[in-house]
């Protein structure tokens, strides 16, 4: 940083009748002393100006006589000089590491000497400032020997030994903004728990209401809540329906197995029996997975019904009857949640299963039931009495290209 040093008029006055006095007593032969008080030793050829080199100047000044001047007269011209141009240091503390260094008057190797300090002196820095030599110049106070130091060092005698910390702003604390003043009286809980008695002389747990001035026994609260649950669980089961899956599109037992493994996932136990296939198809080995699901086997070998005899359909009519029934009981004794009659509309409709033992059981069947049906062409008495109906209609299909049915996708 380069710092420009003002000096006032009145203090060039004042410090060139001092030096004046200086010179013209050491030029008088026995001369030694001006009239002073507390002096300060000067070596003579300081009062002229010393070398550039200010460790080796410092030495002394040994050819030169000893001028004593006021303490105080010093000291008043630099203090009054500090304010003017003198900027804060961020050292706090030098130790000379010249041999010797001389102590200015003013930050100029040409100012007057005011006293003189040794290798390994410490001083206090109030201040520095950027000399006409370019050199950086320490503004210092402190005793040595008993006497007050107070002038510059400059940089290249000395080093720093410490700095100054800056002192961090005043926070200024937050003011609080106070709260509005409240007509009530500070609240409670609306809630709490104790433990108390009961009246019979047992002590039990309560919940408080503190608003309405009540308790309730914490066991009458946890038993409401179990039977408004069971309530709950026991109206979802009441609500067994009837689903036709139904129409010439592919997908009505993809629809009806997806049903059941929503069901299954859920908890509901899952009873499956399969008309018109054998055991082979490949849901099955999934669905058996699942401990919601239950299997009911069929015919290992079916024959599409019209290559059946007459002979044929009415012993496999027999058996598709008896099977119902089989079925149907089971699903009713264990206490099923969802019954899937897969293929059952399309038996009917081949003549292979009488309609009539069907639709006696859907208006007995358990209110929980839920019943799923799939096959083409249901009755108008059995969609009456189905609560969803849905057709699945046939845009395109592989069969027409002569594409027959695939593992994994059709079977």
């Amino acid at each position: 940083m380069n710092r420009i040093k003002k000096i006032s008029t009145g203090f060039l006055l004042r410090l060139t009748a001092v030096m004046a006095a200086i010179i013209f007593c050491a030029a008088l032969p026995g001369q030694t002393a001006l009239t002073g008080h507390a002096a300060n030793t000067l070596g003579s050829q300081g009062s002229q100006g010393s070398s550039s080199n200010e460790g080796n100047g410092d030495a002394g000044g040994a050819d030169g006589a000893e001028v004593n001047i006021d303490d105080e007269e010093v000291n008043n011209i630099i203090n009054e000089n500090s304010e003017e141009g003198i900027n804060g240091s961020t050292a706090s503390k030098i130790k000379i590491i010249a041999a010797s260094a001389r102590v200015r008057s003013e930050a100029s190797t040409s100012s007057s000497v005011v006293g003189s300090l040794s290798s390994g002196d410490i001083m206090d820095v109030t201040g520095e400032t950027t000399g006409s030599d370019g050199k950086v110049w320490y503004q210092i106070t402190g005793e040595k020997d008993g006497k007050a130091i107070n002038g510059y060092v400059r940089e290249d005698t000395l080093e720093v030994t410490e700095t100054a910390q800056p002192e961090a702003p005043a926070e200024t604390p937050e003011e609080t903004p106070s709260e509005a003043p409240s007509d009530t009286a500070p609240s409670t809980n609306d809630y709490d728990v104790s433990y108390a008695d009961d009246g019979t002389g047992n002590n039990d747990w309560y919940l408080n209401d503190n608003v309405k001035g009540t308790r309730y026994k914490i066991s009458d609260l946890l038993g409401a809540a179990q039977t408004n649950e069971n309530n709950i669980d026991t109206m979802e089961k009441q609500t067994g329906c009837v689903h036709i899956y139904c129409g010439d599109g592919k997908g009505k037992t993809t629809c009806g197995m997806g049903l059941c493994t929503r069901a299954a996932g859920y908890g509901y136990r899952v009873l499956i029996y399969q008309f018109m296939k054998d055991n082979s198809t490949s849901e099955r080995k999934v669905l058996l997975l699942s401990p919601n699901v239950t299997f009911v086997p069929g015919q290992d070998k079916i024959k599409f019904s019209f290559l059946m005899t007459p002979e044929e359909k009415a012993e496999q009519k027999r058996y598709y009857e008896e099977q119902f029934q089989k079925v149907t009981e089971k699903a009713v004794q264990e206490e099923y949640d969802v019954l899937f009659l897969d293929e059952l509309v399309y038996t009917i409709g081949s003549k292979l299963f009488d309609e009539q033992l069907l639709l006696d059981f859907l208006d007995h069947k358990p209110e929980k039931l839920e019943v799923i049906l799939t096959g083409q062409g249901p009755s108008e008495a059995l969609i009456e009495r189905a609560d969803y109906v849905s057709e699945l209609k046939k845009i395109k299909h592989p069969f027409d290209k002569g594409l027959a049915a695939r593992d994994g996708i059709e079977r």
